[in-house]
């Protein structure tokens, strides 16, 4: 017969004081009906009689001790409780007895090192013979708290063996014990998990023949018979490594502490292990990504700077090697500013640092600037940089990306030198055209002083001439390329205005190509001589109506529209065929520009109407 149990199997309370001193027995109205000694020691406002649910709380599950039906649910279940007014918890389990009128809460003193004992004034006279609770925080002060609670739960003896192992069953990490003889007396489901061998595979079985290596088998061997003999082990208490066998035949990397202790009288060993494959691949993976991060850095164009917050240099790329003469062995922890900054900008690189740490802010980041730096060799050069600030594992950093600019300036000085010859060139040539053109018009101009016939075909040809001129000179004198569409009209048709009313000019701001100025500056020349000789310009009270516009088709393609009608009183033509100025205005825009001409015949003047394609006649906004 079991202790504590009368013969109907009815707990006899006469015995439960010596057997279970941590215990409290409740009936089904919820009254306290016995308390154990311990218990009556440490929970002075304990009183038989009393409603539990002034007393006592239930921590893990937490369920009120509101409801008779909720404490049966939990039978057999380990939990954790406290009495109110006591400094610790007990760790235990509810047993219900037969009759299901009255159940005993059961515990033991939840104690993570010796030191409990004092500070909660606990005595080992507090607890039953039997509980080896004491014995065990003895053995395991040196333990993490994940081997102190499976060994607690080995301790919890008066909750019965289910107790135990769910405590042991609940540890994260793998928790085996094994006899003075090498034979697995306990084998959690952590290590069941982590090992592949069911309880029943290894319970009473060697562990040698199970977890340990053939080659490491004799060590063991000799480590077991060395500690019966002396009472010592020289890994014992300490965290090792080393490889394990699975189930499989495989083998893990694992790390695991071992810690003797006694019960009754027999020696046992307990080993909290734990599986360092992810770790080692995790390691693995990290020097991966180190390596490739490295490679990724010196395989960069640009060179990397990375220094702390405290300027020092944490990182120096192989660009950064061959952009600035230092080794990474002369950079790296040393101050960025006795390495590449100018001494008259140290000062405000440290105040910028200063400022960053103190407010988080500080000017020109993300941005690329431009700065002069110095060079091993004590030598200055221009670079530009974009400066980035990071955190790892919160530490703060800032990474820079730094290019040359040595190339780049002696190209834009190239370029520069270039563009200043072709200045002066084509302000030669410009020079040397005008004073042809201009001795051109001398003699047209020589020629009809000279004759008295063809002086009106002189004078029209000249200015014709002199329009040329002008554009080119306008042409040539403009920084930018190409000539605005109003000045071109105006230069064209200003040698011809009668007065100020006999000319309306209306269209937007256009900057044409230059082939395209040229072009309609022959049409335009050509209307204008004709309006003067036979048209608007000629006759009184005439004007000419000269407009334009961007239009878009049905396909999305722009045209630039323009047009030129002359509206006068005179009779008009009913053909314009047969000049070569009418040959000049309809061939050239199609033949120069790829445009479409209609030039006819109105009831009160002629119409010129021109399309010509956008990108052949206007310059885009980047030219």
């Amino acid at each position: 017969m079991s202790p504590g149990l009368d013969q109907t199997g009815q707990i006899a309370i006469d015995d439960l004081g010596s057997f279970m001193p941590w215990a409290i027995q409740i009936d089904s109205s919820l009254r306290i009906r016995w308390i154990g000694p311990s218990l009556q020691k440490h929970g002075l406002a304990l009183a038989v009689g009393d409603h539990a649910d002034q007393h006592l709380e239930l921590k893990r599950p937490a369920v009120p001790i509101s409801r008779w039906d909720d404490l049966v649910s939990l039978d057999d279940k380990l939990i954790i409780w406290r009495v109110n007014g006591m400094k610790f918890d007990l760790r235990g389990a509810i047993h219900v007895q037969a009759s299901r009128n009255d159940l005993l809460l059961v515990g033991s003193p939840v104690l993570r090192k010796t030191d409990d004992f004092d500070l909660f004034g606990i005595t080992l006279s507090d607890f039953a013979r039997h509980d080896s609770t004491p014995d065990l925080l003895l053995a395991l002060q040196a333990r993490d708290v994940s081997i102190l609670q499976a060994v607690d739960a080995v301790a919890d003896l008066e909750a019965g063996g289910l107790l135990r192992q769910s405590i042991l069953d609940s540890a994260m990490d793998a928790m085996i014990t094994i006899d003075m003889e090498g034979l697995v007396v306990e084998f959690n489901n952590a290590a069941v998990k982590m090992f592949g061998f069911s309880r029943d595979d290894v319970i009473g079985k060697s562990i040698s023949e199970s977890i340990i290596p053939p080659e490491m088998r004799e060590a063991h061997k000799q480590g077991l018979l060395h500690y019966r003999r002396t009472g010592k082990g020289k890994s014992l208490g300490q965290r090792i490594e080393f490889p394990a066998l699975h189930a499989d035949g495989t083998r893990l990397p694992i790390e695991m502490a071992i810690v003797p202790f006694k019960h009754q009288d027999d020696g046992y060993f307990t080993a909290s292990i734990r599986d360092l494959t992810k770790q080692k691949q995790a390691t693995v993976d990290l020097e991966a990504a180190a390596l490739l991060r490295q490679s990724i850095l010196d395989s960069a164009m640009d060179a990397m700077i990375t220094i702390d917050m405290e300027g020092l240099v944490v990182e120096f790329n192989n660009a950064a090697v061959k952009m600035f003469g230092f080794s990474r062995d002369d950079v790296i922890g040393k101050s960025i500013s006795e390495l590449i900054i100018p001494p008259e900008m140290r000062e405000e690189h440290e105040y910028s640092l200063l400022r960053y740490r103190q407010t988080g802010e500080v000017a020109d980041l993300g941005q690329r600037i431009e700065s002069p730096a110095i060079r091993a060799d004590g030598t200055r050069f221009s670079i530009e940089m974009a400066i980035v600030p990071f955190k790892h594992q919160e530490d703060g950093y800032f990474t820079a990306s730094i290019r040359d600019l040595t190339n780049r300036q002696q190209a834009e000085a190239t370029i520069e030198r270039g563009v200043e010859q072709e200045r002066l060139l084509r302000r030669e040539l410009d020079h040397r055209v005008k004073n042809m053109l201009a001795h051109l018009v001398a003699l047209c101009r020589r020629a009809a002083s000279d004759v008295s016939e063809d002086g009106a075909a002189i004078e029209s040809l000249v200015h014709r001439i002199e329009s040329m001129s002008q554009i080119h000179d306008l042409l040539g004198s403009e920084s930018r390329c190409g000539l605005e569409m109003r000045q071109l009209v105006e230069v064209c048709i200003r040698p011809y205005q009668t007065c100020s009313e006999s000319v309306m000019i209306n269209g937007a701001e256009l900057r044409l190509r230059d082939k395209a100025a040229i072009t309609l500056t022959m049409v335009f020349n050509e209307l204008a001589v004709n309006a003067s000789k036979y048209g608007a310009l000629h006759h009184e009270g005439g004007v000419v109506k000269i407009a334009w516009e961007i239009q878009s088709d049905d396909e999305g393609a722009s045209s630039l529209m323009i047009s030129w009608e002359e509206v006068h009183d005179a009779p008009v033509p009913q053909s314009l065929d047969g000049g070569l100025g009418t040959e000049i205005i309809r061939a050239a825009i199609g033949y120069e520009l790829g445009g479409t001409v209609v030039l006819e015949p109105t009831s009160q003047g002629i119409l010129f109407l021109a399309t010509v394609p956008v990108a052949q006649a206007l310059l885009d906004e980047m030219e």
